[in-house]
């Protein structure tokens, strides 16, 4: 990002300060968000995963005893 602020070399060095002092505050709030936005974004093959390799497993081996019982 571009910095377009002038001001004397103690205003420069104080917002320095606050702007790296707001992205270390800031970094607990961001990183839920972007594992949220993470997982919208993928929402599709983590549920593709999940029916493949979880969900069909499962119905297989429950389907295989139930038929076993008749």
């Amino acid at each position: 990002m571009v910095n377009h602020f002038v001001g004397t070399k103690k205003q420069l060095k104080v917002k320095n300060i606050i702007e790296n002092s707001m992205r270390i505050i800031m970094l607990p709030i961001t990183f839920p968000l972007f594992i949220l936005r993470w997982l919208a974004y993928n929402i599709e093959e983590i549920m593709f995963g999940l029916e493949k390799y979880v969900y069909e497993p499962i119905v297989d081996k429950v389907s295989t005893l139930v038929a076993k019982k008749f």
